[in-house]
């Protein structure tokens, strides 16, 4: 499943959450946990932005970059 479709389905759940009739405490419980999914799924977003950003510079900086030639030290 896609974090898209993800973050999609789990807000939906926040939104209904209160009209379901459970008890307060399970309420609780419930956007408790739902709380934790949407940020650990922002998290996981964004170190994969991260290293996707990343592995952009790395192309575009090895491309750019002229090749030279490397003095022996003695």
């Amino acid at each position: 499943m896609r974090k898209y479709t993800f973050l999609l389905i789990v807000g939906i759940l926040v939104f209904i959450t209160p009209f379901l009739g459970v008890p307060e405490s399970w309420k609780a419980a419930l956007l408790f946990t739902l709380g934790l999914s949407i940020i650990g799924t922002a998290f996981f977003y964004r170190i994969a932005a991260r290293k996707r950003e990343q592995s952009e510079e790395d192309v575009i900086f090895t491309e750019n970059e002229p090749i030279r030639a490397h003095a022996i030290e003695f």
